[in-house]
């Protein structure tokens, strides 16, 4: 139950981005922080930048920082539940670029979070009904070991866009999936993506881009406002139940235009 304010004057390391109210530095570093309130402070309120880093945030207070929490993607699964965080000042989650090892659930916070890099999934991630991802350009998603679970509500679906209030075609890079599990997408809306190919093929820009074996099992809500697809499929690669799915650009299979209901959905 601390309360930690008004920090992050000077950085710990030669790294000007060391500065935070809590700093977990590499791999080695570690924190729990249960109740009380991380506030005010300068550069961010939380920052932990190893991939192996130990983190767990519950029952915190997390408002009025510079920025609220910057991450390496492997250890947004600690945060936990009651946290309180405000919206309108910075992100409440900054994500890095890096590769999820562990096994995680990524909480709805009352803030959007922002990524910066390609996050690349190696081990199962489930993402909370409700939760926003906001993507600068170059930022991402690759599935790649694992299984992505993106399952929202009728009334808190899961919103991947563009950071920055950008409403244009092909702003971040998309969802590429090249895992075989039963990745799904439920109650989602993504758009603005699919604005860099992943590999040098036209195909590639598109909102979700499956390729080798990969497969969404199925999938569910808006794809609106990507690059040169919404959806592309390439090789052995295959998409499940298409249910209430809305696109304004094109559906490709090996670069020729298939329909969600040839795909097998409905």
């Amino acid at each position: 139950h601390a309360v930690i304010e008004y920090a992050g004057s000077r950085p710990w390391t030669g790294n000007d981005e060391s500065r935070a109210g809590v700093y977990v530095q590499g791999d080695t570093g570690g924190v729990a922080l249960v109740g009380g309130a991380v506030r005010e402070n300068a550069f961010a309120g939380i920052r932990a930048d190893g991939a192996l880093g130990l983190l767990s945030v519950t029952g915190t207070e997390i408002v009025d920082n510079d920025r609220g929490a910057m991450l390496h993607p492997n250890v947004v699964g600690g945060l936990g539940e009651g946290i309180v965080t405000r919206a309108e000042r910075g992100s409440t989650g900054e994500v890095f670029g890096g590769t999820v090892t562990s096994q995680a659930t990524w909480p709805a916070l009352d803030a959007a979070y922002r990524l910066s890099g390609v996050v690349v999934i190696d081990a199962d991630v489930r993402l909370g009904a409700g939760s926003i991802f906001e993507h600068e350009q170059g930022a991402g998603w690759h599935v790649r070991d694992a299984a992505l679970a993106a399952q929202g509500e009728a009334n808190a679906a899961i919103v991947f866009r563009a950071a920055d209030g950008e409403r244009a075609s092909g702003l971040w890079r998309g969802l590429h999936v090249s895992s075989a599990r039963d990745n799904v997408l439920e109650h989602v809306s993504i758009s603005e993506a699919g604005g860099r190919g992943r590999d040098g093929g036209d195909d590639s820009s598109a909102g979700g881009f499956i390729k080798n074996d990969g497969r969404l099992a199925r999938v569910e809500g808006d794809i609106e406002r990507s690059g040169e697809f919404s959806i592309s499929l390439r090789g052995d690669s295959s998409l499940g139940k298409c249910v209430s799915v809305s696109v304004d650009g094109s559906i490709v299979q090996n670069r020729m235009p298939v329909s969600a209901q040839e795909l097998g959905g409905q």
